[in-house]
């Protein structure tokens, strides 16, 4: 789990906005940098496989005789219907590009004057794009304009200046314009193609905040947007209910993003436990084998076709990472890699070592198709005593039949459908024969289940699907009945089941591998009851925008509940709700259970005692992962352990700082500790401290993504200090700070946090404090520091500790400290990071010593 939370936080502490660490963009950087150029080069004049091969392939596909005329508009219909120019767009995308690489490896003028004529014939004339699938086919097609573009004005291939301005201006007035705001309604392979040419666009312009606002999207996205979005933790993808020529088209564009991220110096291949990996592994096992376990009803559809978009990902896990991916290497080798031509050539890194012995993906926590829900097969074991209930028959009579017995209520194979809402009673154990056994109620009947008397008591349901939609029959496409849910027009309101009292005399319901799915409101609710468990359920993709709206309903909504237990449960993909959302109850326990991918927060608790969430898997929620809310009284007793939190749209964060080194004895072991989990912080120097020797540790950390800030020359209590000798004080820290690292301070913390109005007049820095460790007394051990710190840690906190040489507590004390962190949804930032993301002020001369990002 460590090293599965390391990798996410390296990535997603990039996509920052901030006046932090901003490095200049490689150039070219997109596919492949300079050197790795220039390695493609040099195996293909060695006549090496597969390098030649793919050479002399490319050659072969690219024509010089092709006319580039460019349109003004282009317009291209869903699936390519009633297109203008969106053809030819697409077609000379990938022609420049092709004949940017010839020109590389030949330096063959031919090639780049047919290349750059291609450039300006569409930047001196297109002008805008409509259509259905505009913003799909920029994204598709602008990545090979863009690294055609890349490699021609890097590599004196004799591109005009003012075409490359041209060029630059179509760029951002027609596709950053069009792909600005993604596309979240559609599938995820639209997305994944707009952040691969966003990051492109971000590149060739050298604008941080394009790239950045690509790499966010990756992270984060809305909707099917973000990598943990498209991609499950199994590896299934979004789209896998579909086709499988959607579903490659998608991870494929997931992979070029990655691979361009990787060339300048992001590991986006790494976030989320290799999340993009998984993904295609998975893809490729069942085009090699059809052999896959899956939520859903699998789809057979487009399994004949093998797209060539793999390579960076199988080049990149066996040389860089020195990992094999079986199925992915079985799809390359034996249905592509023959016919490979700028797809390999662009693959090749300059770094390719040869493994003796290739790894395999490290096996991560989630939870299986096989284990949660109702089973996909439909030979449960039966009771001994019960009452079958075949399709058209009243599951209701059966209930009323077996009223005051120890019978069971079984669904037999089919789809029940409900004319009215069953009513349950005491005592009542339903079950049914896995996925197969459906319950669906008419148009019109909602809820689909409630209590048939004030004391309910002893139910259980066990091994059957209830279905929310208004159809049975989901189609081809994912997001088709999803955006129906999505709009209030047209919804109907239907709920699951739901369980009120106002006296608390519901107890002992037990729900046991049940799926339920799809209800425009919530899955399950359930008011004022004890002694609740859900076990081994699948709870997923409720809550829809029906009045009252969005917020309102989720996938499980708890509310004064006393005792709960939610065990190895999924808990996914409520349109606008939670996976669970719990106010007013206490004892509750969420453990190893996946809740991820809602429209709200992975789990809302407010008004409440005694929660326990453990061991679970909770990204990519639009909003925060873990909420805890305040009404009027903060939650007591919430205990947060070992969970992954990743990819969350608003996860909380705190800047970890530190005083008084560089030194080369414990600032190194802080480092160690931080590089373990991908953590970063904020560390303030000395400038009395920082030599060659100690410099080579200070540029460490700012090449982890640390920020090194200003604590002053001697520490010295400045308050008493004459103006001048004030400036003096941090000026000379400041320019000792910049010859070594190349970077100025951006915030200054006063020694002893003792301040004046001179000192505010004088310093042109943000004046930054801290909520105190106690790490700088001897008499406070390891566990009093963590007790400390864990007192003062909120979201946007800035928590002060030190790393002077012997401090070695303090670094004890992290290795237990920054896990907790993690595993409590924290993110760990600089401090210009924390302000920047929390849109706070850090500002100077405002008399302001900050200690938050709320001061």
């Amino acid at each position: 789990m460590k090293k599965q939370i390391s990798l996410f936080l390296i990535a997603l502490c990039w996509c920052l906005a901030s006046a932090a660490n901003v490095k200049p963009f490689v150039h070219p950087g997109m596919a492949q940098s300079m050197d790795d150029l220039n390695a493609m080069r040099e195996l293909i004049q060695q006549g090496k496989a597969p390098w030649k091969q793919a050479y002399d392939n490319l050659l072969d596909n690219t024509k010089l005789d092709v006319p580039s005329k460019g349109f003004c508009e282009v317009f291209r219909g869903p699936y390519g219907a009633n297109s203008v120019g969106a053809n030819e767009f697409s077609r000379d995308g990938q022609l420049s590009y092709n004949l940017a690489m010839l020109w590389f490896v030949t330096k063959e003028q031919k090639y780049a004057d047919k290349a750059i004529e291609i450039l300006n014939a569409w930047s001196h004339k297109l002008r805008g794009m409509d259509g259905n699938d505009a913003k799909l086919i920029i994204g598709l097609s602008g990545y090979f304009y863009m690294n055609a573009a890349e490699i021609l004005r890097h590599t004196g291939a004799g591109w005009q200046q003012k075409d490359i301005d041209q060029f630059t201006l179509m760029t951002l007035s027609v596709f950053y314009r069009a792909i600005e705001d993604f596309f979240m309604e559609s599938n995820g392979n639209w997305d994944a193609s707009m952040i691969s040419t966003m990051m492109c666009i971000g590149i060739f312009t050298d604008r941080h905040d394009i790239f950045d606002r690509a790499v966010n999207r990756f992270m984060r996205g809305e909707r099917n947007g973000g990598i943990t979005k498209y991609v499950f933790p199994t590896g299934q993808c979004q789209e896998t209910v579909r086709d499988w020529g959607h579903i490659q088209l998608g991870l494929g564009e997931m992979v070029r993003a990655a691979q361009t991220a990787q060339t300048q110096g992001l590991d986006l291949f790494s976030v989320a436990d290799d999340r993009i990996a998984r993904g295609c592994e998975y893809m490729a096992k069942y085009l090699m084998t059809g052999e896959i376990e899956l939520f859903g009803l699998r789809s057979d559809r487009a399994n004949n076709g093998r797209q060539d978009k793999f390579e960076p990902l199988y080049l990149h896990y066996k040389y860089q990472k020195g990992i094999l991916l079986p199925y992915v290497e079985r799809l390359i080798m034996e249905n592509t890699r023959a016919k490979s031509s700028s797809h390999l050539l662009g693959a090749c890194r300059a770094n390719m070592p040869d493994h003796t012995q290739l790894a395999q993906l490290p096996t991560i926590m989630c939870l299986n198709p096989t284990e949660v829900g109702a089973s996909p097969t439909s030979k449960p074991a039966l009771p001994k005593d019960y009452c079958l209930v075949k399709p058209g028959q009243s599951v209701q009579d059966a209930i009323d039949r077996c009223k005051g017995t120890d019978k069971w209520v079984v669904l037999d194979e089919g789809v029940h459908t409900l004319k009215s809402t069953l009513k349950l009673y005491s005592h009542l154990k339903i079950m049914g024969k896995g996925r197969a056994s459906v319950l669906h109620a008419a148009p019109g009947v909602s809820p689909t289940m409630v209590k048939g008397e004030d004391a309910l008591t002893d139910v259980e349901f066990r091994n059957f699907m209830v279905e929310g939609d208004k159809d049975i029959d989901q189609g081809t496409d994912p997001n088709e009945k999803r955006r129906e849910r999505s709009y209030m027009r047209g919804v109907p309101v239907r709920e699951g089941i739901v369980i009120c009292s106002d006296d608390n005399l519901t107890n002992d319901i037990r729900f046991e591998n049940m799926t339920i799915t799809r209800f425009t409101e919530s899955g399950v609710r359930i008011v004022g009851a004890k002694n609740l468990q859900f076990n081994r359920c699948d709870f997923a993709d409720n809550g829809g925008k029906v009045i009252p709206g969005q917020g309102f309903h989720h996938n499980i909504l708890l509310s004064y509940v006393d005792g709960a237990k939610v065990s190895e449960c999924r808990l996914v993909e409520s349109l606008y709700g939670c996976g669970v959302h719990v106010t007013f109850s206490s004892d509750i326990e969420v453990t190893a259970c996946e809740l991820s991918r809602n429209g709200g927060h992975g789990i809302y608790m407010a008004e409440s005692k005694d929660l326990q969430v453990k061991n679970c898997r909770i990204e990519g929620n639009d909003h925060e992962g873990i909420m805890r809310a305040v009404m009027v009284h903060k939650n007591q007793g919430v205990k947060l352990e070992s969970n992954i939190v990743q990819c969350n749209g608003n996860d909380m964060l705190m800047a970890l700082t530190f005083d008084d080194g560089p030194n080369t004895v414990t600032t190194p072991e802080v480092l160690d500790v931080l590089a373990q989990y991908g953590a970063k912080a904020s560390f303030f120097v000395l400038g009395k401290n920082i030599n060659d020797e100690t410099a080579v540790v200070m540029k460490r950390a700012h090449d982890m993504g640390c920020s090194i800030e200003n604590h002053s020359w001697t520490h010295y209590h400045m308050n008493t200090l004459t103006a001048e000798q004030v400036r003096d004080e941090v000026e000379r820290t400041s320019v000792i700070i910049r010859n070594y690292i190349g970077e100025a301070p951006h915030c200054f913390r006063p020694p002893y946090l003792n301040v004046n109005d001179t000192m505010y007049q004088v310093i042109d820095l943000p004046f930054v404090g801290a909520g105190s460790s106690g790490d700088s007394r001897k008499e406070n051990d390891r566990d009093k520091r963590i007790s400390n710190i864990m007192r003062v840690c909120t979201d946007g906190s800035i928590v002060g500790m030190h790393d002077f040489a012997g401090n070695h507590e303090t670094v004890e004390a992290l290795k237990i400290l920054i896990p907790r962190l993690l595993s409590m949804g924290y993110e760990l930032v600089t401090v210009p990071e924390l302000f920047a993301r929390k849109g706070a002020a850090l500002d100077s001369h405002n008399g302001i010593l900050y200690s938050n990002t709320a001061d």
